[in-house]
């Protein structure tokens, strides 16, 4: 879907596979990368602030937290 620019509907599917696996940092890793290069700022904080919720720590977590927070801001 991401591939079509079917945001919505690849958003849906991110999720679907997050929560299949809720504890693999790397679903969140690899769809926070997808988002976050299409500029998907929002759904990027959505999803890491599932990992944070979820307690999990991985690489780039918080930096990655950081960049889609400054994104959002006016």
């Amino acid at each position: 879907f991401a591939t079509e620019n079917a945001w919505d509907k690849s958003i849906i599917e991110y999720r679907k596979g997050i929560d299949l696996s809720p504890l693999n940092p790397i679903r969140y890793i690899s769809a926070v990368k997808v988002l976050m290069n299409q500029k998907k700022y929002t759904e990027s904080l959505e999803l890491l602030k599932l990992a944070i919720q979820r307690e999990l720590t991985f690489p780039d977590l918080y930096d990655s937290l950081s960049q889609a927070s400054y994104h959002l801001k006016d």
